[in-house]
């Protein structure tokens, strides 16, 4: 019996959503193409985890690489070091085969795992460059995600080729930074 009281009231109380919405606005609701849904955003958390969990299972070597995995939008980053080419590849083919990625950008590097330094050095990297986007009026941080590795900064989001363009303009002069790699998605 609560649960038929529960979804009636829940029922009265969505359908009239669209009525205050309605009355708020004078002209048609525009979707911002640029913002990942709640649920997307769960969804690239779930693939995180999946992808990270099946690349350590592909062989144990894959352990003594130091691997990254970052999804947007169902698009997965790879940054890191593996031991060999051959674990670098089977790495991307695992992240390709997992539920909801659309696109697997493979920047793994063969060779010895960075050190702790240089994960540190990382880390400040990409406070500065997301600091820089909180002073800079013409590129909106929420919708980059900064990913550094090495010194090389990777951007994600879902922007336009102009806010892309500017947001890795922006990452460039961040002092420390040696190259932009932009993996982005396009919405125009």
């Amino acid at each position: 019996m609560l649960r038929l009281i529960s979804a009636s009231l829940l029922m009265v109380l969505l359908t009239g959503c669209a009525a205050v919405m309605d009355a708020s606005s004078d002209g048609p609701l525009r979707q911002n193409q640029g913002t990942r849904t709640f649920g997307t955003v769960l969804d690239d958390d779930h693939i995180e985890d999946v992808v990270e969990v099946n690349i350590k299972k592909v062989s144990p070597e894959m352990r003594k690489g130091h691997i990254s995995v970052v999804s947007f939008n169902g698009v997965v980053l790879l940054v890191g070091q593996v031991p060999s080419e051959s674990l670098r590849t089977r790495a991307a083919d695992a992240a390709s085969k997992v539920k909801k990625v659309r696109q697997v950008q493979n920047a793994l590097t063969v060779g010895p795992n960075i050190k702790f330094g240089a994960r540190s050095n990382d880390s400040w990297l990409t406070t500065k460059v997301k600091t820089g986007y909180a002073f800079n009026n013409d590129v909106n941080g929420q919708r980059v995600k900064v990913v550094t590795e090495n010194k090389v900064v990777y951007l994600m989001g879902l922007v336009t080729q102009r806010e892309g363009e500017l947001a890795a303009s922006s990452a460039q002069r961040t002092r420390g930074v040696t190259r932009i790699v932009k993996a982005f998605e396009y919405i125009n």
